[in-house]
């Protein structure tokens, strides 16, 4: 009987893997062409470990396998973007999504033009599914953008500072980041 659950239990995190490869490969494929997830193993030692393919290469998190490792491979824009696809394709599995506060901290580290492009895009579409989003940044331009591309009301706010004491402040990073005429009228 346990040899029957255990394969049974092998079975169903065979598809939920392969689900999650999927979806992860369908975030990945907007921010890369030549990176993707390739498998994930289930080790008898509870070990999980992820396998990538970057053009040719196949790229581990374990040092002990052969191969291209993960951290002397993947540039620090490679890995952001390999973060936030594995998160939105975890979120994707919420049955209700309408139910959860997603947080984002600075989601644009080490990130191109092109990719922070499409961070922003997969931001917005995420705040049209989630309850809130919340998203923290030192970067005004970022912030400025995400609020023009957001579908949903949504409210910016800041730290200010005066004689040691610090309070949240509401803040249009549109208005403030306007320049030339934009900013005269």
């Amino acid at each position: 009987e346990v040899a029957a659950k255990n394969r049974e239990m092998g079975l169903y995190s065979k598809e939920l893997f392969d689900e999650f490869i999927s979806r992860t490969n369908e975030h990945l494929a907007k921010f890369s062409r030549n990176l993707r997830l390739e498998k994930i193993s289930k080790e008898l030692d509870q070990r999980t470990t992820f396998y990538l393919q970057l053009d040719d290469n196949r790229v581990t998190f374990d040092e002990k396998i052969q191969g291209h490792e993960f951290r002397y491979t993947l540039s620090e824009g490679d890995k952001s973007t390999l973060a936030i696809s594995l998160f939105l394709a975890k979120i994707s599995f919420a049955s209700k999504p309408e139910n959860l506060i997603v947080i984002f901290d600075d989601p644009l580290t080490s990130l191109d033009s092109g990719r922070r492009f499409l961070t922003i895009k997969e931001l917005s579409k995420l705040a049209d599914k989630i309850g809130q989003l919340v998203v923290l940044t030192h970067d005004s331009t970022f912030a400025a953008d995400l609020e023009r591309e957001m579908r949903v009301p949504n409210l910016s706010l800041e730290r200010a500072y005066k004689n040691k004491e610090s309070w949240l402040t509401k803040r249009s990073h549109h208005e403030q980041n306007a320049t030339g005429l934009f900013r005269d009228l």
